[in-house]
């Protein structure tokens, strides 16, 4: 009687921790084909791009070289009040665009500005919206492929030195799109 009671409270214990690695087991093969899914993804979008950044670096370098040895590669160094280009990407962001992304930029104390707010793939109403703002330093430019992904394009701009840092990131949250 004793060893059937402690047969059944094994069997009953077992039974749950046979069934917990069970459950850990499937999420484990849940995870490997998320991360196998994710490799393959980068495999066919970053990777090619890596080649390309490498197969023109020579030909960038070349290019590089040739604007610093040109006349006007000094203007922008030494003009007081140079043009700073802004470049903006949204998608499904209208209100924000319009309520704090571009007041924020049109608000900068250097007032030599551009900002191209590049759509992707956006309804019209966007542009439309953008182009009522009315101000001639804000331009739009919609790209017009679908599908393209869900990334997020983050870009810093330096003033002091004028170089800009821009990359892509997986949302555009606090955490990755503020410094």
């Amino acid at each position: 009687m004793i060893r059937g009671a402690i047969a059944r409270a094994l069997d009953w214990r077992f039974g749950a921790v046979l069934a917990r690695l069970q459950e850990l087991s499937e999420r484990t093969e849940r995870i490997e084909r998320e991360l196998t899914a994710t490799r393959q993804l980068l495999d066919r979008r970053v990777q090619p791009l890596l080649r390309a950044l490498v197969e023109e670096d020579a030909e960038n370098r070349r290019r590089l070289f040739a604007l610093r040895a040109s006349p006007d590669y000094e203007a922008p160094y030494t003009d007081p009040d140079p043009l700073v280009s802004i470049t903006l990407a949204t998608w499904q962001r209208t209100e924000l665009l319009l309520e704090r992304a571009l007041p924020l930029l049109l608000a900068q104390t250097h007032a030599n500005l551009e900002i191209l707010v590049v759509g992707d793939a956006v309804a019209p109403e966007v542009g439309e919206a953008v182009a009522a703002l009315g101000d001639p330093r804000v331009h739009y430019d919609g790209v017009r492929h679908y599908a393209i992904g869900w990334e997020f394009v983050h870009i810093a701009i330096d003033d002091c030195t004028r170089l800009a840092y821009a990359e892509v990131l997986p949302d555009e949250k606090a955490a990755t799109a503020v410094a």
